[in-house]
């Protein structure tokens, strides 16, 4: 079952600093072998986050947690690449601003003013042609980054997963994402670099997608997976709003 502990006791004071400066007093960590660019598609996701042992990810719109590796796994991997997360995800960064050094575009339904590394999209279909513009040939990967409702969204485009899971509960999660040791889509790859943090112990992990995606059935029908559903829970979406 993992122990129970509260997010508040898993946070770093200067979240800024981890995501955006060097951390040399911090050690590299080795990444994930991921699909190469010409096994993917311009607007093929994958999807990098951080969850618990029942796949919670968040409380109130904040992480549950922060492991200074992981937040270096986090910037070396995402760097010059691509970062898509909804609204609430990207007002939860420091200062509320964008990943320096990637291009972040946030889905939303609301009006956003873009800058030279932020882009604004307000439906599946803008985040495609966008992709497809901004990343034709598939060279710069495209990182999922939350949050949940956004997963649920954008659920048939994801190709690829990445979690840093911790081996702990957090009783006030209120966000989750599949359980993708129980899916029927994904097959787990590869187990990444562990740790010990605060007396947890954290590991990365690497799921890949088994089957093709049909993207024309999910845009038929506007439909997502039932474990994706479920997974939101009564979030509606509210994140990426």
């Amino acid at each position: 079952m993992g122990k129970v502990r509260k997010a508040a006791e898993m946070r770093v004071p200067n979240l800024h600093r981890f995501l955006t400066r060097g951390y040399d007093n911090h050690r590299k960590i080795k990444p994930i072998k991921m699909g190469q660019a010409d096994d993917r598609n311009e607007d093929d996701l994958i999807l990098l986050i951080a969850c618990d042992n029942r796949f919670a990810i968040g409380n109130k719109g904040d992480m549950l947690f922060h492991i200074p590796d992981d937040l270096h796994h986090f910037k070396n991997t995402t760097m010059g690449h691509i970062v898509v997360m909804g609204r609430k995800t990207l007002e939860s960064l420091p200062g509320g601003k964008p990943l320096p050094g990637r291009l972040n575009v946030v889905m939303t339904r609301q009006e956003r003013e873009e800058s030279e590394n932020l882009r604004v999209v307000h439906d599946r279909e803008a985040l495609e042609a966008l992709l497809a513009e901004e990343n034709p040939d598939g060279t710069r990967k495209v990182f999922h980054v939350g949050g949940g409702g956004l997963v649920k969204s954008l659920w048939d485009l994801i190709d690829e997963a990445i979690l840093t899971r911790v081996d702990a509960t957090f009783p006030e999660a209120d966000t989750w994402i599949p359980d993708f040791d129980a899916s029927e889509e994904f097959q787990l790859v590869d187990k990444g670099k562990s740790g010990e943090y605060k007396d947890l112990h954290w590991q990365i992990y690497h799921y890949k997608r088994i089957a093709e995606k049909n993207r024309k059935e999910a845009e038929k029908d506007h439909g997502v997976p039932q474990q994706a559903q479920h997974a939101v829970g009564k979030e509606k979406n509210a994140d990426e709003r």
